[in-house]
């Protein structure tokens, strides 16, 4: 048997709403609900003097935060916090690996410390479904499909048609960096794109290896894909 709430999720508008965030209306209701009540036995008599100093011990108890807060080290790669991101271009796309994606968004926090210095792929964002439901997978690219499977230990080398997809989309979104980060994965990634752009990178610094000036089509020119 479904609870309650389950009954509203395949519906238009509500399907998009996530119960836990009801949690701070409910715990207001309860919250008066026991005023009401307390109020009630202090008017009746019923709720002795020595019950007072308990009660409220209690309810000041519950509202005590857990202690020490938890927290999780950003661990962000210094590439993004010094002047070596601004060989970026303003304003240009990178792509970036990882790609940020739910529930990865640390690439979204690297992007912010560096100013927003440039625009990528992906997000940790809902998208809408062709039937109109909401996702967190939607817009996936080339890139991001191929590079995915990296940290898992299964991207190796890619077949030429690969190649061409990759070349195409980088023209087509006018990707000008690839930013390859210090992570799980990374060296099979900085394999790939030395294989689809035909260079290493040009950079490595800072828990990053950097592409710069990347013309995704003079390189399928070069590969007779144009």
């Amino acid at each position: 048997m479904p609870l309650p709430f389950s009954v509203v999720t395949a519906l238009p508008v509500l399907h998009n709403l996530a119960a836990v965030r009801f949690s701070l209306y409910v715990v207001l209701c309860a919250a008066l609900v026991l005023a009401v009540g307390l109020d009630r036995l202090h008017a009746t008599g019923a709720l002795r003097s020595r019950w007072l100093v308990p009660v409220a011990g209690l309810c000041l108890l519950a509202l005590l935060p857990t202690w020490p807060y938890s927290y999780e080290k950003s661990d962000t790669p210094a590439y993004f916090t010094s002047s070596a991101v601004e060989q970026v271009p303003a304003g240009s796309l990178a792509l970036t690996f990882p790609v940020p994606r739910f529930p990865t968004s640390a690439p979204m926090l690297w992007q912010a410390q560096a100013d927003y210095r440039y625009r990528s792929v992906g997000g940790y964002v809902i998208t809408p479904e062709l039937d109109g439901s909401g996702t967190f997978r939607g817009g996936v690219t080339a890139w991001e499909r191929v590079v995915g499977s990296a940290p898992s230990g299964r991207l190796g080398p890619v077949a030429p048609q690969v190649r061409a997809a990759l070349l195409l989309e980088m023209e087509q979104l006018g990707a000008q960096s690839v930013l390859v980060a210090d992570r799980p994965g990374a060296a099979a990634v900085v394999r790939l794109t030395t294989d689809v752009l035909g260079r290493g990178p040009d950079e490595v610094t800072g828990g990053v290896s950097a592409w710069y000036a990347v013309d995704a089509r003079a390189r399928r020119g070069a590969l007779g894909l144009l």
